[in-house]
């Protein structure tokens, strides 16, 4: 795969200046170097009083890919979708509250991970975007942000979906920004949704699709939350799914949100919270009903 110093990063300090000098320490760059946007207040759970941006250089020498990516993004159940982390079942308690069983994608949502990898760990080649049809200014942003990221040639294609904009990457770079956990993904659908809210009148919610895995992100999704369903009718506790973005779990809670006896909820702090899937019965249902509304 390749250098986290070469994609996206999200950096929180007291202040912007804070955050700046912390993103500069970690790419070893002067804050010159860098370009770096601060996350409107509100736009990050879990950064009450603090102050988050992404950054990343404006201009590097990428070394052959071999690391992991970095960056993300969150708001709970907000409109949108994209990848999140794969996960293993286990199972823990949930202290005076009774217990609750986890279930992950794992196995399954990793296979379909390896050809992306896989694709990565070849040096890439100059990177050059090429629109497919008409972008707007974001679309735009998108085409330059991702070929100073240096992930090979790319292709982007922009269309409306209600209240979204949807932006669909083809080709080298895609498949190697698809190959990390999806990270580098969610901080540039941060960065092009700050774009969007700067540069256009209704400032429509940016969705970033890569090489088309959006829909079969959903489809493994909808299966996970099945099986969860099941065991948590099965075994009259909650179960817990691994930490997600806020893509993947509101792709969870559309999935199960016509199911009876059933209700979900968000737990947990920070943009990669978990999904609780709650029978009727449970410690926790009130809560997760109540959270429903």
């Amino acid at each position: 795969m390749y250098d986290k110093t070469h994609e996206p990063n999200e950096f929180t300090g007291e202040s912007a200046s804070d955050a700046a000098q912390q993103a500069a320490r970690f790419f070893g760059l002067e804050e010159a170097d860098l370009t770096v946007v601060v996350a409107a207040e509100g736009a990050i759970s879990g950064a009450v009083g603090r102050t988050v941006v992404v950054a990343y250089p404006k201009n590097v020498t990428p070394k052959p890919p071999g690391a992991p990516g970095g960056g993300g993004g969150d708001e709970d159940r907000s409109r949108g979708r994209g990848r999140g982390r794969d996960s293993k079942e286990r199972g823990r308690d949930r202290g005076g509250k009774g217990r609750r069983d986890r279930e992950g994608g794992g196995r399954e949502a990793r296979q379909e991970q390896v050809s992306s990898e896989a694709r990565a760990d070849a040096t890439p080649e100059e990177s050059k975007g090429t629109a497919k049809g008409k972008l707007g200014p974001v679309g735009d942003f998108l085409i330059g942000a991702v070929e100073r990221m240096v992930q090979g040639p790319f292709e982007v294609a922009e269309s409306a979906e209600g209240d979204f904009l949807i932006y669909q990457l083809t080709g080298e770079a895609s498949e190697r920004l698809g190959g990390s956990d999806g990270r580098a993904i969610d901080a540039l659908q941060l960065l092009a949704n700050q774009v969007a809210k700067d540069l256009l009148e209704d400032s429509p919610r940016i969705v970033i699709d890569v090489a088309g895995e959006m829909a079969d992100r959903e489809a493994s999704l909808t299966r996970l939350s099945e099986r969860a369903a099941g065991r948590a009718r099965e075994t009259g506790r909650s179960v817990a799914l691994d930490p997600m973005n806020s893509r993947d779990r509101r792709i969870v809670h559309m999935a199960l949100k016509d199911e009876s006896g059933l209700a979900t909820m968000s737990i947990g702090e920070g943009r990669y919270r978990q999904v609780l899937v709650v029978p009727e019965g449970a410690p926790e249902f009130e809560e997760a009903t109540a959270s429903a509304q």
